[in-house]
């Protein structure tokens, strides 16, 4: 059967033809499940036996191209879901840096070429909405990237093309997200599914540390857990967008949809506290914070005095904050925050070797052998003047969609006869855009799988309740008496 590649109709007063309309949620869902709990235990083989890496990742990519173009790209929401549940699986077999090329890399470049064939055969859509500020300053940094890559001082070529291979790959996940839900063919629910399904695993894999599986790192001579990632940062900074979004269910649902998101986001927090990464506690919290300002300003005080009763009663939390002021007592005389500002200052003179695009990325990385802690001076020094702008460029386009989204359909004025869930997840996206800003300060998060995975589609989901016909956002009555 020969690909369809005419644009969908698009016309705003109007909804996409049926043949485009949103597959089953439950359906597409299961698929993506079922796929990746069979491929599950051959993942794991391959994080305990690196020999088997390579054929592994071959027949994962050749799996997933066969189905896209046995799929026609038709169905290609099924093909983009079975890749976005199976992605976390694949971090078991992620290793340090310099531990060569691993299954995650070659999943990523597989990927990003089904996806990439997948928006050419769209073209006539995708297009016009390249245009418009977050698409645009995603590509951009793409961009600056590949031209930092190019010129870059001192850095092996093929490191930086690595990085830029990586953040493309999230720059695609963003643009197939946003034009599977702007053409029909993925429905706002199913977008909600995918969350579910995409944390399902990790959520899940630490309950094998009680038959011994390994599931947590040493990190400043505590255990911290880690689940199916390599390091516990990772995972923390995976936990907090689900967090944001759990909180935002809680608050706007009602009945047993509420009870299922209080549950969820009740072993959110618990493996985010275990994570042991203050940084991501700290982003969590604004979020959560930002999500109850909004939606229900009495929980908002009630939040403030939970966080401090966290912050004052559990031990393990309340140490890990203490630690952010120096004890001269303690073995450890530094703080972790006396050791950020050491770190910037010292990576500052490696501005001066290519200060208009930058050193090429993993250039912070190569200077000192730590990451910068920092995004910000990350994309001065990787990619420079022009990139730090690119990347101010990106964070102001990502909150100016998420709050203009927000403003749009979770204004108290406005949300009355929206979807509830919509109405929490846009709030969650805007609560979150601001965590993702100040967090960037602090920590490294620009390359990070939940950045390339989680963040940008969220943001897709917010565009799109910034952009679709009003009719579209609007919940059925059945709905309304279930939520509200």
């Amino acid at each position: 059967m020969a690909t369809d590649t005419r644009a969908p109709h698009l016309d705003p007063g109007r909804r996409p033809p049926s043949r485009l309309s949103a597959v089953d949620g439950a359906s597409s869902t299961s698929l993506a499940l079922v796929g990746s709990l069979l491929l599950g235990p051959a993942v794991l083989l391959a994080a305990l036996s690196r020999n088997f890496g390579i054929g592994l990742a071959l027949l994962v990519l050749a799996m997933l191209v066969v189905a896209a173009f046995l799929s026609g790209f038709r169905s290609f929401v099924h093909v983009f879901l079975f890749a976005s549940v199976l992605r976390p699986l694949v971090d078991l077999s992620a290793g340090p840096r310099d531990s060569g090329i691993a299954l995650t890399e070659l999943f990523g470049v597989g990927i990003l070429a089904v996806m990439g064939g997948w928006l050419l055969l769209n073209w006539r859509v995708l297009l016009p909405r390249l245009t418009k500020p977050l698409p645009a300053a995603l590509l951009s940094l793409v961009l600056v990237n590949g031209l930092a890559t190019v010129g870059s001082v001192g850095l092996g070529p093929s490191d930086g093309l690595a990085a830029t291979l990586r953040l493309t790959t999230g720059v695609a996940a963003f643009l197939v997200t946003d034009l599977l839900l702007a053409t029909g063919r993925l429905s706002f629910r199913q977008v909600l599914q995918l969350i579910l399904a995409v944390s399902a695993v990790p959520l899940l894999y630490p309950l094998l540390g009680f038959a011994g599986v390994t599931v947590t790192t040493q990190k400043d001579g505590i255990e911290a857990l880690k689940s199916v990632f390599f390091l516990s940062n990772n995972f923390a900074y995976f936990l907090v967008p689900l967090a944001i979004v759990g909180a935002a269910c809680a608050l706007r649902t009602r009945g047993g949809v509420r009870l299922a998101a209080i549950a969820y986001l009740a072993v959110v927090l618990v493996e985010l506290i275990l994570t042991e990464t203050r940084g991501a506690w700290l982003c969590a919290a604004l979020g959560v914070l930002i999500v109850c300002v909004l939606l229900d300003r009495r929980i908002a005080a009630l939040a403030v005095v939970v966080l401090i009763g966290v912050v004052l009663l559990v031990p393990s939390v309340n140490s890990r904050i203490a630690d952010l002021v120096p004890d001269p007592d303690a073995p450890r005389t530094e703080s972790s925050l006396a050791w950020r500002f050491g770190q910037w200052e010292g990576l500052i003179p490696s501005v001066q070797a290519s200060p208009v695009l930058g050193g090429g990325p993993g250039e912070a990385y190569r200077s000192t052998g730590k990451e910068a802690h920092n995004d910000y001076l990350k994309a001065l020094i990787d990619t420079g003047l022009i990139g730090l702008g690119v990347y101010l460029w990106f964070i102001a386009a990502m909150l100016a969609t998420a709050w203009r989204a927000y403003a749009r359909v979770g204004s108290s004025r406005r949300r009355a006869d929206k979807d509830p869930l919509l109405v929490a997840v846009v709030a969650a996206a805007a609560a979150y855009a601001v965590a993702i800003a100040v967090a960037s300060s602090g920590d490294n998060l620009i390359d990070n799988v939940t950045f390339l995975w989680s963040t940008l589609p969220l943001m897709a989901v917010a565009r799109w309740a910034l952009t679709a016909p009003a009719s579209h956002l609007r919940t059925s009555r059945h709905d309304q008496a279930v939520h509200t």
